[in-house]
């Protein structure tokens, strides 16, 4: 007997990441453990709020860093690799799937510098 394929076209097109990620998967999990409010406490001290453009949320830039180090990436794969992967993305405190560049590597080397300026060891390079 032949069955027409089911037609999943757009049913699932705008769903969160959440709604769509396995959610045993270990960065869902680890996501999900993180108090990403206590980055965002203390790092944003660390930025003038009135001075040069807008900062990346702190938890991209957070989250990028974590990644870069759990998978001993360089800055730019883990930017690139970010467009291609959903559980990078909701790692990093994206809701829905893109496929945008989210800022440049460099800014990464930026996000940094005032953290390792920090001699309390909040944060290293």
């Amino acid at each position: 007997m032949y069955r027409p394929p089911k037609s999943h076209a757009q049913t699932s097109l705008f769903c969160s990441l959440e709604e769509q990620l396995n959610h045993k998967h270990p960065l869902y999990v680890l996501a999900n453990k993180i108090d990403w409010n206590k980055f965002e406490t203390e790092f944003s001290k660390r930025f003038d709020d009135k001075m040069g453009a807008p900062n990346k949320p702190i938890r991209l830039m957070t989250g990028f860093i974590i990644l870069k180090h759990i998978r001993d990436v360089s800055d730019e794969s883990v930017v690139e690799q970010f467009q291609e992967n959903a559980y990078y993305q909701y790692f990093c405190g994206e809701r829905i799937f893109t496929t945008e560049q989210p800022c440049d590597p460099s800014e990464l080397v930026h996000f940094r510098l005032p953290q390792a300026e920090d001699n309390r060891g909040t944060a290293r390079p």
